[in-house]
This record gives structure tokens, C-alpha cells and sequence, in this order.
């Protein structure tokens, strides 16, 4: 969209920066043609970590959720857990070091208070990867998440959170 504007505009076309960040999962890709993937962006640990968002036509969350789109070149396979991508990006560097990346179990009032925090100018953004709750524990014990939500079964009563 942005270069059909930029064009009506009669300003010249521009190239999005990227950066270089690593995968937190494998990212299978059609080795004959290039491919791109939406990914959410944190800064952890001094790297940038690259999650893959969902991917398929019915997932349109993925295009208002992606902090920028990952490049995976023709004659490739795709990219290991741990490897670079290069991604071009849709938010501003500078934002993608000030945020908190939570994965785990889908909690709505993580979206709310990402709202809220982005309504307000806030110094701190949140963005929130629904991974299931064993997959926010292992992505927090990797490295790969600031915060893990979960939840949490009590056998006694089989339910969960209750406890």
C-alpha cells in the first residue's frame, strides 16, 4: 500500500530498512520459490529474536501483528530454529528494542493492555505470540520470550487456575 501512496504522491519509491534477526522456530519454505513470513520482533538478550507469526490466507491477524516480513530466498528449504533471516521491517527499530514479547497462552487482556499502552505513547509496547502454554514455558527457558504465559492445572480438581 505504501508504495501505491508514495507514487500518488510523486514521491520516489522507498526501501524499508532491514535488519538481520534470528528464528525462533523452523520455518519450513517451497525451495524453488522465494518466500516471506510475517514475524513479531524482540530484543533479548542483546539479539533480535524473530518469531513466525501464523501463516495461511485466513490469518489475517498476522498482517496487523507483524513488526516486519522475513525473506527466505528461492533454493532454500527454509531456515532452522536459530537461524538468520533477514527482515524488512514495519516498525521502527527503536520500538522493536522497547518491547516486551510475551508468549504462551492466549490471555485477552494482554491485547488490551497493548492497546491501552500503544494509545498512549508509552515508552514500552507489548506484543503477544500464542504459542500454548508449554510453548511460552520452553521459549522463556530458551531465551526466545521476556514473559511466559500459562496455565496452570490442579490434578485434585481438574481444572485450571482455580487453585
Amino acid at each position: 500500500m505504501l508504495p501505491l501512496i508514495r507514487a500518488w504522491l510523486g514521491l520516489a519509491p522507498s526501501e524499508p530498512a532491514t535488519i538481520e534477526a534470528v528464528s525462533t522456530r523452523k520455518i519450513a519454505s517451497p525451495i524453488g520459490d522465494d518466500d516471506y513470513v510475517r514475524v513479531a520482533l524482540a530484543d533479548i538478550d542483546g539479539r533480535i529474536q524473530a518469531t513466525p507469526l501464523q501463516r495461511g490466507a485466513g490469518v489475517i491477524t498476522s498482517l496487523v501483528r507483524a513488526d516486519g516480513l522475513a525473506h527466505i530466498p528461492r533454493f532454500h528449504e527454509g531456515v532452522d530454529r536459530g537461524g538468520r533471516l533477514s527482515v524488512a521491517l514495519y516498525q521502527p527499530l527503536s520500538a522493536i528494542k522497547r518491547t516486551l514479547m510475551v508468549m504462551g497462552s492466549h490471555d485477552p487482556m494482554l491485547d488490551l493492555l497493548a492497546t491501552h499502552l500503544l494509545l498512549r505513547s508509552a515508552p514500552a509496547r507489548i506484543v503477544s505470540v500464542n504459542v500454548g502454554s508449554i510453548g511460552g514455558l520452553v521459549a522463556l527457558r530458551r531465551g526466545e520470550a521476556h514473559v511466559a504465559g500459562c496455565h496452570l492445572f490442579e490434578p485434585d480438581s481438574a481444572s485450571y487456575n482455580i487453585a
